[in-house]
């Protein structure tokens, strides 16, 4: 795959995670928390009704958690596409080691949480956003624009 066309996919996943950072990001506010509660039954795998009421702290870390993924959305539209766009290959393997990271850690605290098919989840999003990066053919010298295609 291209530089550009990886660049291109990323900025798709980067939309994606800021949709679901700012339907997250509504758990914070009662009475718009509908669809933050939705979301959080949905990873919770099966749709139960559950998490019903949300607490300080759910609502809290929620916040938390939601500004991480519209920074990291952010980040990822306007420092890795286009450092990816340009063949840069320090920028598409530091994308890779932070989204590993993510999900190594955001895997294990749900499995260990009780709430392992949000784990799943995290496979499919791990799955979306490496995937351009791992396909991108990187330039083959400084300067040589001959893989770009």
């Amino acid at each position: 795959m291209s530089p550009k066309t990886a660049a291109l996919l990323t900025r798709i996943n980067a939309v994606g995670f800021a949709l679901f950072a700012l339907f997250w990001a509504g758990a914070a506010f009662p009475g718009l928390d509908g669809p933050a509660r939705f979301l959080l039954d949905l990873l919770d795998w099966p749709l139960d009704g559950t998490p019903g009421a949300l607490d300080q702290y759910a609502r809290w870390l929620s916040a938390i958690g939601a500004g991480l993924t519209a920074a990291f959305a952010t980040m990822s539209w306007l420092v890795v596409a286009p450092a990816i766009e340009r063949g840069d290959v320090t920028a598409r393997n530091g994308a890779l080691a932070a989204i590993t990271v993510w999900f190594l850690a955001d895997s294990a605290g749900s499995i260990a949480s009780g709430v392992a098919p949000n784990a799943a989840f995290n496979a499919v999003f791990f799955g979306l956003y490496a995937a351009p990066l791992l396909a991108m053919r990187p330039f083959r010298a400084a300067g040589d624009q001959a893989a770009k295609g």
